[in-house]
């Protein structure tokens, strides 16, 4: 599967890179950590321990294809400017997911 994380923090990563584990994953955040992903991988700890290297970017106009899953993980008040972000890579059979803390 082609999947997105758009928000790149604890709940993000978390999902992600257990995602990356056996999908295309790319995730969506802030420079630093992108940079840190990039880098060094993402390390995954407790039930998994496993360092994976999924895809990272700042912007999701770096992503140039359409997504079979986009799972957005910002604060609840920020949903709404994510979802515009991502029409671009959702198409008539992407699903979209919303896993938040801070509702």
């Amino acid at each position: 599967m082609r999947i997105m994380v758009f928000g790149a923090g604890a709940i993000g990563s978390l999902f992600g890179g257990l995602l990356s584990r056996n999908n295309d994953v790319t995730l969506v955040g802030r420079k630093a950590h992108v940079e840190a992903i990039r880098r060094k991988g993402l390390r995954l700890t407790g039930e998994v321990d496993d360092v994976v290297y999924p895809d990272a970017v700042c912007d999701v106009s770096e992503v140039d294809e359409e997504l079979d899953l986009v799972l957005i993980t910002v604060k609840a008040y920020d949903t709404e400017a994510a979802a515009e972000a991502v029409k671009r890579v959702a198409g008539e059979k992407t699903l979209v997911l919303s896993l938040q803390n801070g509702l």
